[in-house]
């Protein structure tokens, strides 16, 4: 892992902290992470943060969270949270749709 991917991921996981003693909210009801291209509007790496539970079932099925096995860090989706993108990136390996 380079320089830049080590800092990448130390204020990944400043925002998060900060964010969850900010809003005051448990780790339960916050879904924090990031939209794997081509599955973004945007294009630009910006982090969502989303209050749970959704209300309605279009914004559930649009940040899709599907948790990883025993060998695999995420499942098959176009949404990926913090822990599992920092996971995926301290194994050296690159955050797509596929498991990984």
């Amino acid at each position: 892992m380079n320089c830049w991917t080590s800092l990448a991921l130390n204020r990944l996981i400043a925002s998060e902290s900060w964010t969850r003693s900010f809003t005051n909210v448990s780790s339960w009801f916050l879904r924090m992470g990031f939209h794997i291209p081509p599955f973004n509007s945007v294009y630009h790496l910006h982090l969502h943060v989303q209050g749970l539970p959704y209300q309605s079932k279009f914004r559930a099925a649009h940040y899709p969270y599907r948790p990883g096995n025993n060998t695999r860090s995420k499942g098959l989706t176009w949404f990926a949270e913090v822990s599992q993108t920092i996971d995926i990136l301290e194994k050296g390996k690159r955050v797509g749709v596929l498991p990984v």
